[in-house]
């Protein structure tokens, strides 16, 4: 065969770390197609299929190659300047390998491998001991019942069975008392007539438990408790409790649910995985089919409930985009991947660090976010599926949780928006759900950097919120008393920040960085803060372990109590209400904010959707790149070409700083000196009964605000 440069380098890549910023450049599309060699251009072809199918993608004049960010894959890219469209490459391990570059395997592409799947297992037990193990150290609370897989038929749990979860909530009729006793027998499962009731996934999942030398399963459809016929799902800390102390919980995140589990040989039917496999020289290289962050995020195909015993389990079995995966307290495996293989070992740590006392209202909106962009099968349910979860969380949110709005943080945590400009919450349709709450509107949302407390050099502003009034919650508008709501965090946080206290437990303080440190990352620094970093051996999380300032952590272990307050609907405090103009700006769903039509702007309301954009003339912004500074020269807004708008009334919830770095376009980056503004926060409200319902919410400028017309108001808020 002769020999292909190109090919040379590509497999020279495998091995090479990315720091050394290697990359193979093949020009255009026609330039690389325009090679002799069959073997690259084949993975060429293949992909410029894929590209050219996005029709709004740019032109390639740089596709190519590049070492990966570890030393086992490699990528082919659209454009080695700019990536764009991606693929991971493996080299196949091969029957002959005597180097390490050849992780791959090539799949059977009807059926699972399941001894690979007791590898992952064994290495666990033996690697891992009880580290994946309940990790969350969610109390237990045991099962009433169990399947006995060997026996066909339901068995009352004792104390000690170790059993498999399975993540599914079946919606239709379940077992009651009275047929209970007819599953307790030895084959009732099997029966033609009990069998055609049970989902095909139940059936897959109870014979895969057998086939993984397990005993016991536990399903929701068919243990229920003893004396009632409804499921656990009823109970969230029992449901939480279950999934967290399985051995292992199996997620079916693909398919249809009459599909079960497919690629169970001699089980179920044949899986169809297409793996893209190409020949280079004497070696074989496959695309990977599964990327990283793509079983914490890739479960389009589960139910909302999943989300929770995903997040709760220590160990699951995965079956999601043809394959089977493991994820473990401490590893991520792939079928696609030999034993010890291992691409991509990230695993998401903000359930831990939430879990184990560590109140981070960043870490906090993204799982909660992540959730809240599945469509639950009732929109009653958007909380409750949750419920566990939350009351798992409540041991490091003093407080606990209000209809998900943190008590320790409240003043702060009720001024969620939207994800980005673009993104559009749907209102759920359920009363129960007030208004000020995230779980009333289905998409994604941010606190965006959460509350400055977290050391993170990467973020280009920071925000520490400073509380403007008291709250206080009730169940009903008129209701008295009403319970007061403590946001514990402000209160306690200036004594936090005193050097002169002496340190919680368990922190280590740090000289923070010195100047000629951060000339590559500058950082940015709160009131009373910027002389020392903390650190805590406990914090779950390698990646920003350092903070402003230290805080009292629990020690959360499996009987430690949780927080959960009475859920009531209605919030009340005094404040201050404006009105002020609002016109469109060219950012989406944002608008700018005014003292009146043609007047400089002074802050900003993020829109919930598009539906209430239209609420406004399109003609406000005239497209032009018009940017000016506002009114009081403290940020950047929008200057509207015309009048058009309309008026909206604000209510106050809180004062925030806002600590920015500065934009250097000649650097093309954020860097000193910092800016330091105060703003207002204030949520749009339209009022029905004197009762006030979220809208939106925004900011204004604190000395812009302060010269309005502002009226005192008794603020409900439903």
């Amino acid at each position: 065969m002769a020999s292909c440069k190109i090919c040379d380098d590509i497999l020279d890549l495998f091995g090479m770390p990315r720091s050394e910023h290697k990359e193979i450049d093949l020009g255009s599309f026609e330039d690389a197609l325009a090679s002799p060699c069959p073997n690259h251009t084949s993975i060429i072809a293949d992909f410029q299929v894929l590209h050219d199918r996005h029709k709004g993608r740019p032109v390639s004049h740089h596709l190519g190659f590049l070492a990966d960010q570890v030393d086992r894959s490699i990528r082919l890219v659209s454009d080695v300047k700019r990536l764009g469209m991606t693929w991971e490459l493996l080299a196949v391990k091969e029957s002959d390998d005597k180097d390490s570059a050849g992780v791959g395997r090539i799949l059977d592409p009807e059926w699972v491998d399941l001894d690979i799947v007791q590898t992952w297992r064994r290495e666990c037990r033996e690697t891992h001991g009880d580290q994946c193990q309940n990790p969350l150290r969610v109390p237990p609370v045991p099962p009433k019942w169990l399947i006995d897989v060997n026996k066909n038929c339901v068995v009352p749990a004792e104390g000690g069975m170790l059993y498999v979860a399975l993540s599914y909530r079946w919606t239709g009729g379940q077992p009651t008392k009275t047929t209970l006793p007819k599953l307790r027998q030895d084959g009732a499962l099997v029966d033609s007539e009990i069998l055609a009731q049970i989902p095909p996934k139940i059936q897959h999942a109870m014979r895969l438990t057998a086939a993984l030398d397990e005993c016991y399963l536990w399903v929701d459809f068919i243990c229920p408790e003893e004396s009632e016929s409804v499921s656990h799902s009823e109970n969230p800390d029992l449901i939480a409790s279950i999934f967290a102390n399985a051995i292992f919980t199996i997620i079916v995140a693909e398919g249809e649910p009459e599909d079960g589990i497919r690629g169970l040989q001699g089980i179920s039917e044949p899986r169809t995985l297409k793996q893209r496999v190409f020949k280079v020289r004497d070696r074989h290289l496959i695309v990977r089919n599964s990327q990283i962050f793509s079983l914490e995020h890739g479960h389009e195909k589960t139910q909302p409930e999943s989300f929770q015993d995903f997040k709760v389990s220590g160990r699951k079995l995965i079956f999601q985009g043809g394959q089977v995966h493991w994820q473990c307290a401490r590893s991520v495996q792939h079928e696609e991947l030999v034993p010890g293989g291992e691409v991509d070992s990230y695993i998401d740590p903000r359930s831990s660090i939430v879990s184990l006392g560590f109140p981070d209202l960043d870490s906090l909106g993204h799982i909660l976010s992540s959730h809240n962009t599945k469509d639950s099968t009732y929109d009653r349910n958007a909380l409750a599926d949750l419920a566990g979860l939350l009351n798992i969380f409540s041991r490091s949110f003093e407080g606990g949780f209000l209809y998900g709005v943190p008590e320790t943080l409240f003043d702060r945590a009720l001024a969620w928006r939207p994800q980005w400009s673009h993104t559009n919450l749907r209102r759920r349709e359920i009363p129960d759900l007030p208004s000020w709450s995230w779980a009333a509107w289905q998409g994604m949302f941010t606190y965006q950097y959460g509350e400055a407390a977290r050391v993170n050099y990467r973020n280009t502003y920071i925000q520490e919120t400073i509380p403007i009034t008291e709250w206080y919650t009730s169940s009903h508008p008129t209701d008295q008393p009403r319970r007061r709501i403590h946001s514990t965090w402000f209160e306690k946080r200036e004594r936090r920040k005193d050097v002169s206290q002496p340190l919680p437990k368990g922190w280590k303080r740090l000289p923070a960085p010195d100047d000629e440190e951060q000339k590559e990352t500058p950082q940015l620094y709160p009131d009373g803060c910027g002389e020392f970093l903390y650190r805590h051996p406990a914090f779950p999380d390698d990646f920003c372990d350092t903070w402003f300032y230290p805080f009292e952590v629990p020690e959360i272990n499996t009987s430690t109590p949780f927080e959960i307050p009475e859920q009531t609907r209605y919030l009340f405090c005094r404040t201050w209400k404006a009105e002020l103009w609002s016109q469109r700006s060219r950012n989406e769903n944002k608008l700018t904010l005014s003292k009146g039509p043609g007047e400089p702007g002074i802050g900003e309301l993020h829109l919930h959707n598009e539906k209430q954009l239209a609420l406004w003339p399109e003609n406000g912004i005239d497209g032009q790149e018009v940017v000016a500074r506002s009114e009081t020269g403290s940020s950047d807004v929008d200057v509207p070409s015309s009048e058009s708008g309309k008026a909206v009334e604000l209510v106050a919830i809180n004062q925030c700083v806002v600590y920015k770095k500065t934009w250097h376009a000649e650097l093309s980056r954020h860097d000193y000196p910092m800016q330091r503004e105060e703003q207002v926060t204030v949520l749009w409200v339209e009022w029905k009964d004197g009762v006030a319902y979220r809208l939106a919410c925004g900011w204004v400028e604190k000395d812009a605000w302060d010269l309005l017309q502002l009226e005192e108001v008794d603020l409900v808020l439903g």
